[in-house]
């Protein structure tokens, strides 16, 4: 099935940036990313999102989940779902684009997690 590809225009624009200080996640009150490697995508009218570096993710929290969706400006989206310690599964938290489309690469290798399923905190740097 062929997809429509499309690139930031300066009526739909995406702008990336180095986040200015330390992103926190917390998930039921655990704490399970925390960076100072994190970027700021800022789509168009859309709130800026927080993307992480996988890497700065607690892997033990992890499930990768089943969920897939498709943006024509970033590409493949694939999810995972966030088992903190002791708490409740969250399901389909944190999305990632593993391949994204030219114009967003620097977020490959990072992923975002939904504000109403995490909370999300950018300390001052």
């Amino acid at each position: 099935m062929s997809r429509p590809v499309l690139t930031p225009t300066k009526d739909h624009p995406i702008t990336i940036a180095p986040t200015d200080g330390r992103v926190v996640v917390r998930v039921g009150g655990t704490v399970i990313a925390d960076s100072s490697h994190a970027l700021t995508l800022q789509e168009s009218s859309y709130p800026p999102v927080q993307y992480i570096p996988l890497a700065d993710v607690d892997p033990a929290v992890l499930r990768p989940s089943d969920t897939a969706t498709y943006c024509p400006y970033k590409g493949e989206a694939s999810y995972y779902s966030v088992q903190p310690a002791g708490g409740d599964e969250v399901e389909d938290a944190i999305w990632t684009y593993r391949d994204p489309y030219a114009a967003v690469a620097p977020i490959a290798g990072h992923v975002a997690f939904f504000p109403d399923r995490a909370e999300v905190t950018v300390e001052a740097g």
